[in-house]
């Protein structure tokens, strides 16, 4: 999935997420649910998906806080050629 690719995706999810009646916290609930639950099926793992998950709570919260923060390297950090490269 490429840059382009996840911001169409995101702002799909978007949509959808405004688009429902459910409460907010219910929504929130239902995300992080899919993605660990589909990380933990998938070649990711659910190790690494929790990784991710703090790096992208890490860097919201920077963000917020009007810190110089991105979201630029999170996908190249985690991509699957990347991550499956052995240090020994």
């Amino acid at each position: 999935m490429s840059e382009e690719s996840t911001q169409r995706f995101y702002l799909e999810v978007s949509k959808v997420f405004d688009g429902d009646e459910s409460l907010e916290h219910e929504k929130i609930v239902a995300l992080l649910r899919v993605a660990l639950e589909k990380g933990a099926k998938g070649k990711m793992g659910i190790f690494t998906v929790c990784d991710m998950l703090a790096v992208v709570r890490n860097t919201t919260l920077k963000m917020v806080e009007g810190k110089d923060a991105s979201f630029e390297t999170i996908l190249e950090d985690f991509s699957p050629e990347k991550r499956n490269k052995t240090l020994h």
